[in-house]
């Protein structure tokens, strides 16, 4: 605590309130556009990949259409109404194809006694590429006797369960395993299995599937996964952009809170009915990308599903640029209105989340779940506090934000340090907290800003950023 306080100092003394803000802001907004980059990656992966440079190409490309205020109206707007017809359309589609009472579904895939290849799948006859959520080597485990054709050479190197192995096998290569065999390769190799044979990677039958083995989530999870997501959004720069003009901004905010809610409705019904009729995608690990691919393989859509496909990963493409866009173009609203908003933090912002999605293999979820526990860390609170309360100033709320986004890093970074360090695991509370840091970091920021305004009214020496000042219309 005593470093957390010598920060704390530190920033309020030497770093003006609305460089603090914006801190946060730009961090926000460079982990949230990574996400974006990074689930595009994996969109291109299903498509046949993409060069690497790809993603920091598309970062630049981001930064000049964000300033254009028009232009990026029109894109986000175009983007989301995209996004939401390739979510419904297809999903409809297959609803109708095949059954539109879900709990049905549910009931079914969750009395399955295995999760099996079926007859007639691509993996079957022609064989499909195993891909991996990080793009790392796919490690196959058998649990039965098995007959798989490896089509892809390179790589693959499979261990007996009694002990040995036999690497490098070459393209055409078709083994018997056991149960109790590995199977390595590559990202990307394409591998033939035998029909009405449990698939490696999938859970063990459908009891498992709705409940997984292991440790069970507990209350101190799903209220840390609740709150980060629920006062995450409100420190999205694309919210509090939102929420900056007013009321015509809370109205927006409401309707885009309403379409999240329907996407979330509809992505589960994606996962379910993927795992009802195409229970193949559990084959290496799930990325997500692939409950989309859905469409292509029901039967009954013919040539349609893959048109249906296709509308699909588009829509996931277009929700994702205008995310970005959105995120961006909201960035700035807590930098001081004198000679306009900087804009070298955006742009540093965008090309590092363009350049570490094409370094690294992380994968979208846990950071857009970063983003959103950094948003409620640090202004969620600030948002708050001045829609609540007429007395809250710049520098109150920099005070705030700083002990959040401090406390947010110290955090998350004594979390990585036992996860890949030598470090014992943490009592159950210990590892709640480090897990999900806002349980920690925002009520201590709302906390500290707020005793910073409850005696001192807002004055003109210490004026609320323009972003901020427009939530208390």
């Amino acid at each position: 605590m005593t470093a957390v306080g010598g920060a704390l100092a530190f920033a309020v003394a030497f770093l003006s309130p609305a460089a603090l803000l914006a801190l946060a802001e730009t961090l926000g907004a460079c982990l949230f556009v990574w996400a974006q980059i990074a689930a595009g990656r994996e969109l291109a992966r299903t498509l046949g990949g993409w060069p690497r440079a790809s993603a920091l190409v598309l970062a630049l490309a981001l930064v000049p259409v964000s300033w254009h205020r028009s232009l990026r109206a029109v894109l986000v707007a175009t983007g989301a109404g995209v996004a939401l017809i390739g979510l419904v359309v297809p999903l409809g589609a297959v609803l109708v194809a095949s059954t539109p009472a879900w709990p049905r579904v549910w009931a079914e895939v969750a009395s399955r006694p295995r999760f099996i290849f079926p007859e007639g799948s691509a993996w079957v006859t022609d064989g499909e590429p195993v891909r991996t959520p990080d793009a790392s080597d796919a490690v196959l485990r058998f649990t039965e006797e098995h007959r798989v054709t490896v089509l892809g050479a390179g790589g693959s190197r499979l261990e007996l369960w009694e002990g040995g192995a036999r690497g490098d096998l070459p393209a055409g290569t078709e083994l018997a395993v056991r149960a109790g065999d590995r199977l390595t390769v590559a990202d990307g190799t394409r591998l033939r299995f035998q029909a009405d044979r449990r698939i490696p990677g999938a859970p063990a039958n459908g009891p498992d599937w709705v409940s997984p083995p292991g440790p069970s989530v507990g209350p101190g999870a799903l209220a840390g996964l609740g709150l980060t997501l629920a006062a995450g959004a409100l420190g999205l720069p694309a919210a509090s952009a939102a929420l900056g003009r007013g009321a015509s901004g809370i109205r927006a905010a409401r309707v885009g809170a309403g379409l999240v809610v329907a996407g979330a409705v509809g992505v589960l019904l994606w996962a379910l009915y993927a795992a009802w009729l195409t229970p193949e995608i559990y084959t290496g690990g799930v990325a997500g990308i692939e409950a989309y691919e859905l469409p292509a393989h029901v039967r009954a859509l013919g040539e349609a599903g893959g048109s249906l496909r296709l509308l699909a990963l588009g829509g996931l493409a277009a929700g994702g640029l205008a995310a970005s866009l959105a995120a961006l173009g909201g960035s700035g609203r807590v930098l001081p209105a004198a000679g306009g908003p900087s804009r070298a933090p955006l742009v540093l912002a965008t090309l590092v989340a363009g350049a570490l999605a094409a370094l690294t293999p992380t994968g979208p979820w846990p950071l857009l779940v970063a983003a959103f526990a950094l948003g409620a860390s640090t202004l969620a609170p600030a948002a708050i506090l001045v829609g609540w309360s007429e007395r809250a100033t710049a520098r109150s709320l920099a005070a705030g934000t700083t002990l959040g986004l401090t406390l947010f890093g110290v955090l998350s970074l004594v979390a990585l340090w036992i996860r890949i360090g030598p470090m014992p695991p943490p009592a159950p509370l210990l590892g709640v907290l480090l897990a999900w840091p806002a349980l920690v970091a925002l009520p201590a920021n709302l906390l500290v800003a707020w005793l910073g305004t409850a005696r001192v009214a807002a004055a003109p020496r210490s004026p609320l950023a323009p972003g901020l000042a427009e939530l208390h219309e």
